[in-house]
């Protein structure tokens, strides 16, 4: 599908616009440790094909499982899943799911990075994004695109959000971050092109 290839194109053109920039992360500014944002992408994807629109409640429920239980690192990945599935912030399950920080990033001005390899996090993510709709088209159904473009494009905690600090990464990307903004909007017009395409019936 012409939709997917353009898709993916785009997908993998913003990843690399970030290669350069995640290769700049430093990882000795790191506040705290943090679930691994690539393994909560993906379990997060794999529970919305398992649970569809229950995927959220199902991570609380297993976020407020794990913390009856005293498993306080399996409380927090699960918990951070429901927040990337929910990142709007509600109550889901007794669990409060407070909004993710939609840059990533801390107010301090010295620009320490609190959350671990973000940029490097979004970059693989939208890579292995681009590889499914370059490779595994065929098998995403509409409930897939739709989850997948909330995912990108949610609101706050989303792709959506995204923007390279200046203080950490220089005046530099104040021009990437206008350049990612015309990819992103262009991304968003062609993913609800396909949407609205897989919606209809087949003849």
């Amino acid at each position: 599908m012409l939709n997917d290839y353009k898709i993916a194109l785009l997908l993998a053109r913003i990843a690399h616009e970030l290669e350069s920039y995640a290769a700049l992360e430093d990882r000795s500014h790191r506040v705290h440790s943090k679930p691994d944002f690539i393994e909560v992408g993906r379990t997060a994807f794999e529970l919305v094909n398992r649970h569809g629109r229950n995927a959220c409640r199902y991570a609380a429920n297993l976020a407020a499982e794990a913390l009856s239980e005293g498993k306080s690192d399996e409380a927090a990945f699960w918990k951070a899943v429901a927040e990337h599935l929910q990142p709007r912030g509600s109550q889901v399950a007794g669990v409060s799911i407070a909004p993710i920080e939609p840059r990533g990033f801390s107010s301090d001005p010295e620009g320490q990075c609190q959350e671990p390899d973000y940029v490097t996090g979004w970059c693989r993510i939208l890579m292995r994004y681009a590889e499914m709709f370059e490779s595994e088209s065929k098998e995403l159904t509409a409930q897939h695109r739709q989850e997948l473009h909330r995912m990108i494009f949610g609101g706050m905690g989303s792709f959506s959000d995204f923007q390279l600090d200046v203080r950490i990464f220089g005046d530099r990307a104040r021009e990437a971050n206008e350049r990612l903004q015309v990819l992103r909007t262009e991304l968003d017009s062609v993913f609800r092109v396909s949407m609205i395409a897989e919606e209809k019936p087949k003849l």
